[in-house]
């Protein structure tokens, strides 16, 4: 019983969490500065001239109409025309890059989530020196901006090594049919390492921390004690018991690092010129582009939010104490 009261708990706030989503989505947009069509409208142009411009955008009708024509176009898909791609449809445009996204975000949350662990592991059973040195290499890893850092390995590696290319997703010169499957992975790959790197820089310290500080807490519960009493091989306690459920907070940091994995990626995508959601949203907001800006932060949001609706619910599926 308590279990599905939890899961009506979680969905109502998903529920109210979509809502302002929406609403939120509406009016940041016509809250900013400038006019949005400034790019398509020549100043030698008639009053009249100027207002269609205006009207073929609907930006000349009242606000509950926008607004009412913007829920359309929300559960419909049909986000509009881009200001900045002009005619490409919004739509499309997040067709494109939202695996490219999902890609970088995923390889990375993954990753870091189980190089945090298994060093989290590590530091809390070899306390001394290898602890002291986790705890440093995760505090330097969170206190380093992610700009600052894409920006450091752009150049070390992109641009006086040259090892690594410094924008794109892959050669635009490749041809999956020409050179086969394996070389344009290479590519793919290789595009991506530093931008997969500096967006998991951040979240392998933390996961680092909170796996270390639930591991040593789970070191001293009595059936570890007892495990290791009897003699059973530490290998097999630390991984066979403790790792399993030490990893427990990791499933709810998971959830608080969404934001933080959202924002981080229109960080990154932005200095590498990775072209994800990222950004075509840091493009879409220095051209003022309304239906690109709603259309991103739309799908970017909603994603998160489901992302920690999963993890609401995979936690409750893991922890028996939430079904009692």
């Amino acid at each position: 019983m308590a279990w599905k009261k939890y899961l009506i708990q979680r969905f109502i706030f998903f529920f109210y969490a979509f809502i302002i989503l929406l609403v939120l989505n509406f009016l940041i947009p016509r809250l900013m500065p400038g006019n949005p069509v400034s790019r398509f409208v020549n100043p030698l142009m008639t009053p009249q001239a100027q207002r269609q411009i205006l009207e073929q955008f609907g930006l000349t009708k009242p606000l509950y109409v926008q607004f009412i024509l913007y829920l359309k176009g929300v559960f419909t898909g049909n986000f509009g025309i881009s200001f900045l791609y002009y005619p490409e449809p919004v739509s499309t445009l997040i067709e494109q890059r939202l695996p490219w996204t999902l890609f970088l975000t995923g390889t990375a949350t993954i990753i870091s989530a189980l190089l945090g662990m298994v060093l989290g592991l590590i530091s809390a059973w070899k306390r001394g020196k290898v602890d002291n040195i986790a705890i440093f290499l995760s505090m330097a890893l969170r206190s380093i901006p992610t700009f600052w850092l894409g920006l450091i390995l752009l150049i070390s590696f992109g641009v006086i090594i040259k090892v690594f290319p410094t924008s794109g997703y892959f050669s635009s010169s490749f041809a999956v049919t020409k050179i086969g499957l394996l070389t344009f992975i290479s590519s793919l790959f290789s595009h991506s390492f530093l931008p997969i790197v500096t967006l998991m820089a951040y979240l392998t310290g933390g996961n680092l921390l909170i796996m270390r500080a639930s591991a040593i807490n789970t070191l001293r519960e009595d059936y570890v004690i007892t495990l290791r009493a009897f003699g059973y091989d530490d290998r097999r306690i630390l991984y066979g018991h403790v790792m399993k459920n030490a990893s427990l907070p990791m499933i709810t940091n998971l959830g608080i690092q969404m934001g933080y994995i959202v924002s981080g990626a229109v960080l990154v995508e932005s200095v590498f010129t990775y072209p994800g959601m990222g950004l075509l949203l840091y493009q879409a907001v220095l051209a003022r582009d309304y239906p690109t800006i709603q259309g991103c932060f739309f799908v970017l949001t909603l994603t998160t939010l489901v992302a920690l609706l999963v993890v609401d619910i995979l936690y409750s599926f893991l922890d028996p104490r939430v079904r009692r």
